[in-house]
């Protein structure tokens, strides 16, 4: 969905929360409508007035709670498709979370706020309600086709049996001109021929087929010459004569089958279900079967469909939350004691995401997927919870055995990153055992999480930096930069920055600086970065977004988000002609202005794909040429001084 289509709603008793939740949502959705509610009347009214795609709310407020919000909502078929999150300071009420999801919200995030984790949650609950729409929308146009075209062929097939009735009729008293009988029997011709659906009328005791109409031959397949008087060849059309055997029984008891599901198969062997309708009637003292099929095979592979999404997990094949929770309320018994779950959270997914993009990510997911089925018994249940996780359910399985399985998934995920690219399978994982029958299920998942939230603070910090290592590697096999350049960056950044007597931080950021200015570039298709001419409009478009997926993957990490910002505005101009934003002067962060200079000179003083390497001499002529244009002109001045201190403009 554009995010100017988007509506969210934020509820808070505090209006300080409200002005920062709107805050972080501008910050990647600057488009989107946030509407805001103090109370949780005032959050009602603005539902309905705007049907929100997500709804963020609190849960202690005055007057309505967010519980009693939210089951309201929920318990509403016009708003129960708005996903609901969750936001709350009770980051260790575990009975709230409990108690949320009871109520029917989708997500739960805990205050303070990680902006990161609220935009991906906004991301998920969009997605959420539109598949949730397109579930409902399909289903119900669905419904109203069949229910129309059962309709239509309850309507045809009565005017032709009103017909045939009125034959008999005429037939039996022979009260009725010749003509009449003609006119009517013509008219009756007419209906049968022209229905677009399969039409036939048939002896009910041996199935010699009296006529058939175009849609008959259409759909079976079969000639009208090779199909009128064959004796038994009714029977052949049902693919069980049971099937037929049932329609025939009922047309005895009550004269009329209506709209029976039944498999029937072609003249080539190829079968399909139809909808079949069907009335006993009667020529010159012989019963025969006047049928209408409709093929739905096509209908019952749609509600399959549904019926599938509504259960699986797309990308993996695994079962999905809710079928989930379902089939291991069945496994709650004594029999099944003792009963173990392991639970795993994905490590390092959203800066592989945003470093990569979603098609790494799905791979990635995909991998740990096929890691822990792999480790995972027939009698094993395993599914996809969430966007990175996982949970498996291990019935007469001990915490010995539990841990066994633990270490089985971590041995084959190790084994994947050693034989492929790095951090291609990487998850944390918890275990925790059910051994009485009076321990609930809900609190082993918690033991179990409560042990993967512990590996996963251990393990998230080696994993960021080998993500941070291999987007390293790929943006110097992508870019004409090299090491060789950055190491030429460091150096004649430092020069400005300790002649501005920066703080050894300020330093150390501008170094890292140096480094990764340009990761954002990563994202950008290697055919544009490599192209040895000069850039169309559209291919200079995607050039300029290099900055904000650079901002989007330095902010991902915790090693990169001190330098996000310097990242994002190092292609501003002193005069305000730069990008992104289009900042001016001061405005632009100081080790922006720095690295901006120190790029350039070295830019131009290196052979690129697009053009000779100027002289020394030249380049500085060129510094000074766009200083207060292009440059901060102290700056450029100090930079000047700097490199003739030097002698690098030899």
């Amino acid at each position: 969905m554009d995010d100017k289509n988007i509506v969210i709603l934020a509820v808070d008793d505090n209006p300080d929360n409200l002005i920062t939740l709107k805050a972080l949502i501008r910050e990647s959705f600057p488009s989107a409508d946030v509407k805001t509610a103090l109370t949780g009347h005032k959050a009602l009214e603005l539902a309905a007035e705007h049907d929100p795609d997500v709804i963020l709310l609190d849960i202690v407020m005055p007057g309505m709670s967010g519980f009693e919000v939210c089951k309201t909502l929920k318990s509403n078929p016009r708003y129960s498709d708005i996903p609901i999150v969750f936001v709350t300071a009770l980051k260790g009420d575990k009975d709230s979370r409990i108690q949320a999801l009871e109520c029917g919200a989708e997500a739960f995030l805990a205050k303070p706020i990680d902006e990161c984790e609220l935009i991906a949650q906004i991301r998920a609950m969009v997605k959420i309600k539109a598949a949730n729409l397109a579930k409902r929308d399909e289903k119900q146009r669905l419904t109203a086709l069949v229910e129309e075209r059962t309709q239509q062929l309850k309507f045809e097939h009565q005017k032709a049996l009103s017909l045939v009735a009125a034959l008999e009729e005429e037939n039996a008293i022979r009260k009725r001109s010749e003509i009449a009988l003609r006119e009517a029997k013509d008219y009756f011709e007419l209906v049968f021929n022209t229905s677009p659906d399969a039409a036939y009328v048939a002896r009910l005791d041996n199935g010699t087929i009296l006529n058939v109409n175009d849609g008959f031959t259409n759909l079976f397949g079969y000639t009208k010459e090779a199909t009128i008087d064959r004796e038994r060849l009714e029977y052949s059309l049902f693919q069980t004569e049971s099937d037929r055997d049932a329609i025939r029984i009922a047309l005895l008891e009550n004269g009329f089958v209506d709209a029976r599901e039944v498999r029937l198969v072609r003249n080539d062997g190829s079968s399909f279900i139809g909808l079949l309708s069907a009335k006993l009637i009667h020529l010159e003292g012989i019963a025969h079967i006047s049928t209408n099929v409709h093929d739905i095979t096509e209908r019952i592979k749609m509600e399959d469909n549904l019926y599938y999404l509504s259960r699986y997990d797309v990308l993996t094949g695994l079962i999905n939350r809710l079928y989930f929770e379902q089939k291991l309320a069945s496994l709650d018994r004594i029999d099944m004691l003792p009963l173990s779950i392991i639970v795993g959270d994905i490590n390092g997914l959203k800066l592989i995401n945003d470093a990569f993009g979603y098609e790494r990510g799905d791979r990635m997911i995909v991998e740990t997927a096929k890691a822990m089925q792999s480790c995972c018994r027939e009698s094993d249940l395993l599914a996809r919870t969430g966007g990175d996780e996982f949970v498996i359910a291990l019935p007469k399985t001990d915490s010995v055995a539990a841990l066994a399985v633990l270490e089985s998934i971590q041995a084959v995920c190790q084994k994947i990153n050693d034989s492929k690219d790095a951090f291609r399978a990487s998850v944390a994982l918890g275990a925790g055992t059910k051994t009485s029958i009076d321990q609930s299920i809900a609190s082993t998942q918690k033991i179990a999480e409560k042990y993967m939230y512990q590996r996963k603070v251990l393990e998230s910090k080696s994993m960021h930096s080998a993500v941070l290592s291999s987007i390293k590697a790929t943006l110097f096999e992508k870019n004409e930069e090299t090491e060789e350049h950055c190491e030429r960056l460091i150096h004649l950044s430092a020069m400005i920055g300790r002649r501005l007597h920066l703080s050894q931080k300020e330093m150390d950021e501008l170094e890292l600086l140096s480094t990764l200015h340009d990761i954002g570039k990563i994202g950008i298709p290697e055919q544009i970065l490599s192209k040895p001419g000069k850039l169309t409009e559209e291919e200079w478009i995607e050039m300029k977004k290099h900055p904000q997926i650079g901002y989007r993957i330095a902010n991902a990490s915790l090693e990169l988000a001190p330098i996000a910002e310097y990242i994002l505005c190092h292609h501003e101009r002193w005069d305000g002609n730069g990008y992104p934003q289009k900042l001016t002067g001061e405005k632009i962060p100081l080790l922006s202005r720095i690295i901006a200079i120190a790029d350039s000179y070295d830019a131009m003083t290196q052979d690129r794909a697009y053009r000779k390497k100027m002289d020394a001499c030249e380049a500085i002529q060129e510094i000074k040429a766009n200083a207060g244009t292009q440059f901060d002109p102290k700056l450029a001045e100090i930079f000047l001084e700097e490199l003739m201190k030097e002698k690098i403009a030899v």
